[in-house]
């Protein structure tokens, strides 16, 4: 696919998994296009052109187990409304243009994660203490 995310995605009430990664849609995506989305588990969204940029306040409507974000334009800093996820297994923001210290909140909401990759950033700070699982 190539064009931009259309806004009329906020229509999809029942939709629970959104995977459009590796396509070449372009343009800004915001937090309009997933305000009605309160079903969303999983948002699979890597390797294209768009800037995401949602409001520092925003708080979404759903809770994500699956986050992909790898090789789109997030930062520069960590998305505040990461810390609002709270059962996140998948965590992908490779190369996300993020240049922040790794935030105070991350450690309470990431540590029992189980795949994590923050590679190809510049991100700075120590990586929280992962819990082991028994």
């Amino acid at each position: 696919f190539n064009g931009s995310v259309p806004s009329s995605i906020v229509q999809l009430l029942e939709l629970v998994k959104l995977e459009i990664s590796n396509n070449s849609l372009s343009g800004v995506v915001s937090e309009v296009h997933f305000e009605q989305l309160a079903k969303l588990k999983n948002s699979l969204v890597s390797s294209n052109l768009f800037l995401f940029k949602a409001s520092p306040l925003w708080i979404p409507p759903f809770q994500l187990q699956m986050i992909e974000l790898e090789s789109i334009d997030v930062g520069p800093q960590f998305p505040p409304w990461l810390q609002t996820q709270k059962g996140v297994k998948r965590l992908i923001m490779s190369n996300a243009s993020i240049s922040d210290a790794i935030p105070g909140w991350f450690e309470n909401m990431y540590s029992r994660i189980d795949d994590l990759d923050l590679s190809h950033n510049s991100i700075s700070g120590r990586l929280p203490k992962f819990e082991e699982y028994k």
